[in-house]
């Protein structure tokens, strides 16, 4: 008799044992599930990554923009990508990692800060004519010209094509600042003002039918 009591008391002591591990094996379940559940991507995050995929996968990447129209509609596409992406991250939790076509993102907006200097730099120059020659608002207007090309030439590697040779406008106002000369913007050296308007021509003649 005391011995069933023994193995009757033991067996219990055995089931609580079992019931108690299962509880726990029955929590940690739970719980992996749960972080499963938090984890797992849902269907609105889902599509704001592959929106913004797409976005980036529309940016049409091309080293021949040289008209200001097609910069703009570049920088915008560009801008409208990484909008796109950032609230992605933002709403979603949305790493790096999730977007399929983030470098090709990060190579564009590269290529758009080296369009956004170069058009700041012609546009720097066209502002020198509206001034009198040699005033201190012509020679402010050509100091910040040479600081805008400076800055598209040295660290974005900017050619004379790309800047529509204007760069020849800027050096021939220099000049004049220099030597105190009161003659038109274009006056200087008109051989060197042309050919470069004649190559540019042909440039953007080229460009229209390769686009």
């Amino acid at each position: 008799m005391k011995k069933m009591f023994k193995y009757g008391l033991i067996l219990i002591v055995v089931s609580l044992l079992i019931l108690f591990g299962l509880g726990l094996s029955a929590q940690k379940a739970y719980a992996n599930v749960e972080t499963l559940t938090t984890s797992t991507y849902t269907p609105a995050k889902n599509s704001a990554i592959t929106a913004a995929d797409n976005s980036i996968l529309s940016i049409r990447l091309s080293d021949s923009f040289i008209l200001e129209e097609d910069i703009k509609k570049f920088v915008t596409s560009v801008n409208n990508a990484r909008a796109m992406v950032n609230s992605a991250k933002a709403q979603y939790n949305a790493k790096d990692s999730d977007f399929i076509f983030l470098s090709k993102l990060l190579e564009a907006e590269k290529q758009a800060e080296k369009l956004l200097a170069i058009q700041a730099s012609r546009n720097a120059i066209d502002k020198i004519a509206n001034y009198p020659i040699n005033s201190d608002q012509y020679k402010s207007a050509v100091k910040e010209a040479r600081r805008l090309v400076d800055i598209a030439v040295k660290k974005y590697g900017a050619t004379n094509f790309e800047l529509c040779y204007r760069r020849i406008l800027l050096e021939e106002a220099e000049y004049m600042i220099a030597r105190g000369i009161a003659t038109p913007v274009t006056g200087g050296s008109p051989v060197g003002v042309i050919l470069g308007l004649m190559f540019f021509g042909a440039g953007i003649i080229l460009y229209r039918k390769v686009s």
